[in-house]
Formats: C-alpha cells, structure tokens, sequence
C-alpha cells in the first residue's frame, strides 16, 4: 500500500509474477478524514484503477485526477503512460525506449563519486554494475570492498548511496533491462545470477579496485 497525500494507493500482486492491480482512495471524499478511522474494524472503500492480472503497473506521480504510471504493458522494456481518474478508459502513451538508455552513467557527489561500469560474463554478455568510492580513488587493490548484487522478481536496483552496498551490479534475473534480462536468470537459468556475480567480483580485483581477501560480497 502506499500513499500519496491526496490518495491512497492498493497493490495487489498475484503470486510472484510481475502483475498487479491498482486501486486507490481519494482521502478527500471521507468525511470526517482519515484520522476518524483510527481503531476502527472497517476498512477503507477502494475504487479500481487497474483490475486485470495482465501486467506491472508502478505509481510515478500524479497530478490532481491524472496518474503517472510505469508498466510494462505491451512493452517488455517498459514505458510510462498517464490514466485521469475521471476517464479510467482513456490512456495516454508519454514514452518508452530501451531502459538501459534510461541510467545516468555517472553521478558526482560531494565528496564521492558513482561511477557505471560494464564487466564481461559468459557469452558476451555485459553485466553493468556501480561502483560507489572516493574521488580519486587509487587503483592499487588496496581498497576494502562491498559488492552487492540481488536478482529476483523483476527487482530493478537503481544506484543511490547505502553503507550497506558499495558497488551494486545490475545481475541477470532483474528488471532493469526488460524481460528478457529478467528471464535470463529465472528457472533454468538461475545459474546466471550466480555467475554474473563472480565476474563482477573478478572485475574488482582486475581492476585494482581491491583484493580478494579485501573484497566482501552481499546479496
């Protein structure tokens, strides 16, 4: 469930795919507000924005009765398009290209920089990975090292600080770059999830960014 202020929004999922439906509540049309239904058994009434297991619908933003929302609704790569609460049936297309085109490839904070890279894994293909470190950074492998990596459930993992995760590789399996990336580390290929992130882990070392004994893994 999340809420915007104005509305608040249900997600209900089915299983473990990438669908869902959305409804929302206009806080506005309660009568006596939200806080009235403070330990109360009854629940919310919900109107239906989308009601078809057929695809991910993710709320962006919206603006009055016009919702911005991310699907991937007869676009495997995704795009975003606008729905007016007032005339569900009506969409309007804003824009689609490939989500990979979509990362910023480096960010430059105070002190810190993030920095997109690209290692190669078995069969050409290119897992891309951020790496979060000081401006500067010698590449003598004396560095300690954080390597994060999940891929499940179309999980998309965007690059933001965490002292948790200081270098974040985008491994098969997640929804960063569309459903075939997403399935090129599901069921049978799981196996790739696993060896993305030995190579991102090589990549490190190679590139005098740590040492092994230096280098923790998380995921």
């Amino acid at each position: 469930m999340w809420r915007t202020c104005v509305y608040v929004l249900l997600y209900i999922f089915w299983n473990c795919d990438t669908v869902n439906q959305l409804y929302y509540c206009h806080l506005s049309t309660l009568p006596n507000g939200i806080a009235s239904y403070e330990g109360r058994g009854d629940a919310l009434s919900f109107s239906k924005l989308i009601d078809n297991f057929d695809a991910s619908y993710d709320y962006v933003a919206h603006n009055d009765t016009v919702f911005t929302l991310l699907t991937n609704k007869d676009a495997p790569k995704y795009k975003l398009v606008r729905l007016n609460l007032e005339k569900v049936d009506s969409t309007i297309y804003i824009y689609s290209k490939e989500r990979r085109n979509c990362f910023f490839d480096q960010f430059f904070l105070e002190r810190s920089s993030i920095c997109r890279y690209s290692c190669q894994a078995k069969m050409g293909v290119k897992i891309p990975m951020f790496i979060v470190a000081r401006k500067g950074v010698s590449l003598d492998g004396c560095n300690h090292c954080l390597l994060f990596g999940y891929r499940g459930f179309k999980v998309s993992m965007t690059p933001h600080f965490s002292a948790a995760r200081v270098v974040l590789a985008n491994l098969r399996g997640g929804g960063e770059y569309g459903e075939e990336w997403y399935k090129g580390g599901t069921l049978s290929n799981k196996q790739n999830c696993f060896d993305d992130f030995i190579f991102a882990d090589e990549y490190l070392v190679t590139a005098g960014y740590t040492q092994l004994h230096k280098l923790c893994i998380k995921g």
